[in-house]
């Protein structure tokens, strides 16, 4: 059911365009810039100055996650710099202790800035909704297909140094599903099928990267989960790991390419 909802939720505000998907990324950015020190803490990484966190860096998250939406909404800043300063400033905040403290919580600003940039740029390009929306079928078909495959045949595993779960059946299962979705959209991109599955494999391969990535940052801080608030699937990182990694790589794509048109001309 939680799945469902954050499915509705992040195709609604596509459709619906402009500002409201815009809202969508801000707001999962700031919650995973919040997500990020508590990982950090569960891992023993950041000293017991954090639990509970000082005052002063739960103001200052309060406050810059107001500003980085009131920015946003107003129009004063682009999307992607209003969300690059207000996670700089809040990483800032948090970052004090030892040096070791500040590389595992400065770790966080890419992994959660970058990915959030490369989905708002890639939104607000000609051709922007539709291929958002091809890149969450990509995505979500994945993540299904590997649960299915994984699940119904098993066999040998993946990586089971960092995520004993994963199998190989598991990764060609949503390799060939993701397939499938991407080339569900061909309507769009005239008999450009096959060239829609092919990206649709690397960009499932670049999404079971994701999703293997933030398995060993789980791993590294010794947690089950990144957070507890989806009901059923964790934090916010375990929804969005594989998107995290598919994003970049298609927005990678698109400016080697020359724009998002490559998908569909």
């Amino acid at each position: 059911m939680s799945g469902i909802v954050l499915a509705a939720a992040a195709i609604g505000a596509v459709l619906s365009g402009g500002i409201s998907f815009s809202i969508l990324v801000v707001l999962a950015a700031l919650l995973m810039i919040r997500e990020w020190p508590e990982l950090c803490v569960a891992g023993g990484g950041v000293r017991p100055l954090w639990r509970p966190f000082p005052p002063l860096a739960v103001a200052g998250f309060v406050v810059l996650a107001l500003a980085a939406l009131v920015l946003l909404v107003l129009g004063e800043l682009r999307p992607a710099v209003s969300l690059a300063i207000a996670g700089a400033l809040v990483v800032a905040l948090f970052a004090v202790g030892s040096p070791r403290d500040r590389l595992l919580l400065g770790a966080g600003l890419p992994y959660i800035v970058l990915p959030s940039a490369a989905l708002l740029w890639i939104a607000a390009a000609p051709d922007g909704p539709k291929t958002v929306l091809w890149l969450f079928a990509v995505v979500w078909a994945t993540d299904i297909g590997g649960y299915l495959a994984g699940k119904s045949i098993g066999g040998p595993k993946l990586a089971p140094s960092i995520s004993p779960n994963k199998t190989w059946a598991g990764f060609f299962g949503g390799t060939l599903l993701a397939a499938g979705a991407a080339a569900a959209f061909v309507p769009f991109a005239g008999g450009a099928g096959l060239k829609l599955a092919g990206f649709g494999i690397l960009l499932s391969i670049a999404s079971q990267a994701g999703d293997l990535l933030e398995s060993a940052v789980k791993r590294h801080f010794a947690v089950k989960d990144s957070g507890t608030i989806i009901p059923g699937h964790g934090g916010i990182f375990d929804r969005l790991d594989g998107l995290l990694v598919a994003a970049p790589v298609l927005a990678c794509l698109a400016a080697a390419l020359g724009d998002l048109g490559f998908l569909w001309r």
